[in-house]
């Protein structure tokens, strides 16, 4: 005797409590959370698609209920062929050599044609077993191979609308993928320094002609060409130190200005970019010592305050170390990266949601503490405890201290910076006026030793339309900074020659 109620025996009460129940779950909140835990829908027109899915998935389950006499999932014989040559048709568009250049956010990595060639081949060895099947499970299995196809042909009409309609969006698209790849991380470990720049980074593929270039990455970590360790003749060398502030391209621009204005003919000025993301004086006087005396330097320049807010705020009292706020460096999980690598459906969710994950951000890697928890623990402290700076001072009167034992001049510099609280990262500048206030005293104390170039003074609240956010600048901004380090190196070299 069959056990089974009735509900169960009929496939179309079947379906349609399934039905029913897709209606339930995919609502709002559950989309939000599957994106990011943070994540939030505002958007009109993505809430109203929500909807439009919800009531068409009640609608479709209570005619499935209601109708159950009339309603039949009988698929013929002729059902099951079309259902299996639109297979085979799918698998041919998926293949490698013709989805690379036809639906593709961007050229195909080596590890995503590989499981792209299997999928297509799994996809039509199982659209000829649907055609020729003959057996009593012939309705399951079609009707479930037509749901995977159905699934499928989603992902590539919406790949085919991103290529026709916003191909604007297809870079922006093809990194969210690209980026969970551990080949394109920007960063590596280092046992010394915590980390530098990766030299092995592949440039990204973004394809035909699309997009930005790719900064270069030298062999020994840091932004720039590559250059001897010995300094050649007639080479005077500048050796940048900072955070993502020196990083971000002030020191190609400062070269490109002292080897226009330079009056002697028979030097040439090279400048290092010795600066990274994230790099506290602490990172700068360990990598000083490692790195940059290696290669000869003639000038140095010293540009930080932003970064040491990642160790300040903390209701212990802080280590002198800095191994208190910074752990080991370690590339951060990524939970979602074979949905984001597969899917541009989910891929555009995400974007529309605007939930940044976790694991883009440096800090996951570097730092026990999130940027959230950054904010949070600012608003708690307010930047009260200066004691936490003594560690600032002291290491950057240790670089001061190293180099002219070195014989190597020293440009120590202010951090200047928006007063437009809109812009990201304001909550910080208490910290960076905190900062440029010891960055004073300690140029007073070392007066007639170093060069002093006040930047805070000239710019903050005189040039704030110069300003990205708190203080990364658009290209003018950078470059007027460029001129300023450079200028007062040029005259410091113009005076030494001429025996001043």
């Amino acid at each position: 005797m069959n056990s089974k109620p009735e509900w169960y025996k009929n496939k179309t009460v079947l379906l349609g409590i399934i039905c029913i129940l897709a209606g339930i779950v995919l609502n709002k909140y559950f989309i939000e959370n599957l994106i990011s835990a943070d994540a939030e829908i505002s958007s009109r027109k993505t809430i109203l698609l929500i909807y439009i899915i919800q009531i068409f998935f009640f609608v479709a389950g209570v005619l499935l209920i209601i109708f159950k006499p009339r309603v039949t999932l009988r698929i013929s014989r002729d059902f099951a062929f079309i259902i299996g040559i639109f297979g085979l048709a799918v698998s041919f568009i998926i293949l490698p050599p013709i989805f690379s250049k036809t639906l593709a956010m961007s050229p195909l990595i080596m590890g995503e044609t590989a499981a792209l060639w299997i999928f297509s081949l799994a996809l039509a060895l199982i659209s000829l077993f649907v055609l020729f099947y003959k057996g009593s499970k012939r309705l399951e299995i079609s009707a479930l191979f037509m749901g995977l196809l159905l699934l499928v042909c989603l992902e590539l009409a919406t790949r085919l609308f991103v290529v026709v309609v916003t191909p604007g969006n297809r870079l922006k698209l093809a990194n969210l993928g690209n980026f969970t790849y551990l080949e394109f991380s920007t960063t590596q470990g280092h046992p010394f320094i915590q980390y530098t720049r990766n030299p092995n980074l592949k440039p990204l593929p973004v394809g035909r002609g699309e997009g930005k270039s790719q900064q270069q990455i030298n062999r020994f970590g840091f932004i720039g060409p590559e250059y001897t360790i010995a300094k050649p003749d007639g080479v005077v060398r500048i050796a940048c130190l900072g955070g993502s502030t020196t990083a971000t391209g002030y020191p190609l621009e400062m070269e490109n200005y002292l080897n226009d204005y330079s009056e002697d003919d028979k030097i040439r000025f090279e400048v290092i970019n010795f600066g990274i993301g994230g790099y506290t004086t602490a990172h700068s006087l360990v990598n000083f010592v490692l790195n940059v005396v290696e290669f000869d330097p003639d000038y140095i320049v010293i540009h930080h305050a932003w970064n040491e807010r990642i160790v300040r705020n903390f209701a212990e009292p802080i280590r002198t170390d800095y191994s208190h706020a910074f752990k080991y460096y370690h590339e951060p999980e990524i939970p979602d990266k074979y949905p984001s690598r597969v899917s541009v459906i989910y891929r555009l969710l995400k974007e529309t949601l605007g939930a940044e994950p976790i694991w883009k951000f440096l800090a996951t890697a570097i730092a026990y503490r999130g940027p959230d928890e950054e904010v949070l623990a600012a608003d708690r402290f307010k930047w009260e405890n200066m004691e936490e700076l003594k560690p600032y001072r002291r290491n950057i009167e240790s670089i001061l201290d190293l180099a002219e034992l070195r014989d190597i001049k020293s440009v120590l510099t202010t951090m200047p910076h928006t007063i437009t609280p809109e812009r990201p990262h304001y909550y910080i500048y208490p910290h960076i006026d905190q900062c440029n206030a010891i960055v004073r005293e300690i140029s007073k104390s070392y007066e007639g030793k170093i060069m002093f170039v006040d930047l805070d003074l000239i710019m903050t609240g005189k040039m704030d339309d110069y300003f990205l956010d708190l203080g990364h600048m658009i290209n003018e901004g950078i470059r007027f900074k460029a001129e300023q380090f450079g200028g007062a190196i040029l005259d410091d070299w113009s005076n030494s020659q001429n025996g001043d």
